[in-house]
């Protein structure tokens, strides 16, 4: 009974500041986070697993490539933070979709570099309680230059990382493959099949660790 009034009154709270957010019922239906113009540009990926990697990404080695809001919503969290396999800084940016939705981005420009780091930090365009739509630009991702900055890393994974759950008890996170419009779950399939990564899902449960491919 506790859990069901606490869902309710922060229901209550969404709904009476951020207007932007959908109801319960809403189901995301999304477009992908890099703009089809820029699919191009996408080296790699990796498949969501459903347990060691709970999105999916993007890899990029151009500089500069528009990160966009799949989906609209209101901004409540845009952090800085260490990635824990390798300190490098991160950014993660949280949309919520809707009172049961939640739409979230990481960007991971995998530099130690500080002009690298700051250039990131400068990149990221949207602030906390923002109401942003789909499409909106939310930041730039940064790809450093290895013959300037530390050119002897060579496993470097420039990206972002996407992914969906719900804002239930659980935190249920799920594949954002299967919260896609018609388009773009085409141009994410033509996309991943062209690094041999389909199904871009791995199932529910989750692939054994074997099944996980990751395309550099």
């Amino acid at each position: 009974m506790r859990e069901k009034l606490l869902v309710r009154l922060s229901a209550i709270f969404i709904f009476s500041f951020f207007p932007a957010v959908q109801g319960f019922t809403q189901n995301p239906e999304c477009i992908l986070p890099i703009a089809t113009n820029d699919l191009s540009l996408v080296t790699g990926g990796q498949q969501y697993d459903g347990a060691g990697h709970i999105g999916i990404d993007f890899k990029l080695y151009t500089d500069g490539v528009g990160i966009i809001a799949p989906c609209g919503g209101v901004v409540t969290e845009v952090m800085k933070k260490p990635n824990p396999k390798n300190n490098h800084s991160m950014w993660s940016i949280n949309i919520k979709y809707s009172t049961d939705w939640n739409i979230f981005i990481v960007f991971e420009p995998d530099t130690p570099c500080p002009p690298d780091v700051e250039r990131q930090q400068q990149q990221i365009f949207v602030s906390l309680n923002q109401v942003v739509t789909k499409g909106q630009i939310l930041g730039k991702l940064v790809v450093r230059d290895p013959s300037i900055c530390d050119p002897s890393v060579t496993d470097w994974y420039p990206h972002i990382h996407w992914s969906i759950y719900r804002n239930n008890l659980a935190t249920t996170h799920v594949c954002p493959a299967d919260y896609l419009t018609a388009e773009a779950k085409v141009a994410l399939n033509n996309l991943y099949g062209s690094f041999g990564l389909l199904p871009v899902c791995l199932g529910y449960p989750p692939a054994p660790p074997s099944g996980l491919r990751i395309i550099n």
